[in-house]
C-alpha cells in the first residue's frame, strides 16, 4: 500500500491514459478499415478501366482517341440546362486519374490519423499538467497556479497559445520523422 492515496492517483492516471490510448486506437483502426475499402474501390476501378478497353476492336479506337464524359448542370445566371463535354481521357489518362484519386484518399486518411495522434498527445500532456506529472512543464506566465480545472490545461478553442500546443510544436520540430515528412 502506498501512503496518502498515491496508489489511487496512479490508478486514475493509468485509467485516463488507457482511455485516451484506446480512443486513439479506435480512430486509427477505423481509418485502417477505410484504407482497405478505398483500396478495393480503386482496384475495382482499375480493373473496370482495363476491361472496358479490352472489348471488341470496334471499341478499341477509344484507347487512342480517348473517352468523353458528359455532365449536365443548371446555369446559375440563366437557369438554363447546359451539357458540358470533358476533354477525352485516354486509357493512360484514366489510369493516372484513378491512381491520383487513390493517393488523395490515402493522403486524407493519413492527415486524419495525424490529427488523431495530435489530439491524443494534447489531451495526455494536458492531463499530465493537471496531475502535476513531471513530464508537464509549466509555461511562462502561467496564471492558474495549482488549478485542478482541466480546461486550464487543455482548451481546444485556443490552440494558438499556451500548453499543450506549444509543446506539440516542439515535438514536431524535434522529431526527425515529423519534420522530414
Amino acid at each position: 500500500m502506498h501512503i496518502n492515496g498515491r496508489m489511487s492517483e496512479a490508478m486514475a492516471d493509468f485509467q485516463y491514459l488507457e482511455t485516451e490510448f484506446n480512443t486513439l486506437l479506435e480512430k486509427i483502426s477505423a481509418l485502417a478499415i477505410h484504407k482497405v475499402r478505398a483500396q478495393d474501390i480503386y482496384d475495382r476501378e482499375f480493373k473496370r478501366i482495363h476491361d472496358y478497353y479490352e472489348q471488341p476492336p470496334d471499341w478499341s479506337g477509344r484507347r487512342e482517341k480517348g473517352h468523353w464524359s458528359y455532365f449536365r448542370f443548371t446555369s446559375p445566371s440563366t437557369g438554363e440546362e447546359t451539357t458540358h463535354q470533358s476533354k477525352p481521357l485516354k486509357l493512360a489518362d484514366q489510369i493516372e486519374l484513378n491512381e491520383l484519386q487513390k493517393l488523395k484518399t490515402y493522403h486524407w486518411l493519413l492527415a486524419e490519423a495525424y490529427e488523431a495522434f495530435e489530439d491524443f498527445i494534447e489531451r495526455v500532456y494536458a492531463y499530465c499538467g493537471l496531475v502535476r506529472n513531471r513530464f508537464w512543464v509549466q509555461p511562462d506566465n502561467w496564471a492558474h497556479g495549482e488549478s485542478r480545472d482541466f480546461k486550464h490545461y487543455y482548451n481546444p478553442k485556443n490552440k494558438s497559445k499556451g500548453t499543450p500546443y506549444r509543446q506539440l510544436e516542439i515535438l514536431r520540430q524535434q522529431s526527425q520523422h515529423l519534420s522530414m515528412y
